[in-house]
C-alpha cells in the first residue's frame, strides 16, 4: 500500500497553527482587557497557568468546550476568539470577511442548519 505524502500533513499543521495563534492572541487580549492574570484564569478554569500560556501562544489548541468555559469567565462571546481567523491562509476562508466567519461559527454553536 502506498504511503500518504507527509507534505500535505505538514502544510495542514502549519495552517492549524496559524488559527491556534489567532485564537490564542484573542484569548490573551480579552483576558488582559479584563485585568485577569493567567494564574487567575487558570484557577477559575481548573487548569495550570502553564496551560493558559500554551493556549495563548498557540502551542495547544483550545477545545470548543474550553473556549465556551473561558468565554463565561471573561464575559465575552466564544466568537470573539475567532476574530481575524480569515487571515490564516485557509483558501476557503480567504474570501470571507470576519463577520461571515463569525456568523458561521455562531450558527455551528447554536445548531443552526440550512
Amino acid at each position: 500500500m502506498p504511503r500518504k505524502s507527509t507534505d500535505n500533513k505538514s502544510k495542514l499543521a502549519r495552517k492549524n497553527l496559524a488559527i491556534d495563534v489567532v485564537i490564542g492572541y484573542n484569548l490573551r487580549r480579552l483576558r488582559q482587557l479584563r485585568n485577569l492574570s493567567q494564574e487567575n484564569l487558570a484557577e477559575k478554569l481548573g487548569v495550570t497557568f502553564q496551560q493558559i500560556q500554551k493556549y495563548e501562544n498557540g502551542k495547544n489548541r483550545v477545545a470548543l468546550s474550553t473556549a465556551y468555559k473561558i468565554s463565561i469567565i471573561l464575559e465575552c462571546s466564544v466568537v470573539d476568539f475567532f476574530l481575524g481567523i480569515e487571515h490564516t491562509g485557509y483558501e476557503d476562508l480567504q474570501n470571507l470577511d470576519g463577520r461571515k466567519v463569525i456568523k458561521q461559527v455562531t450558527d455551528i454553536l447554536c445548531g443552526v442548519t440550512e
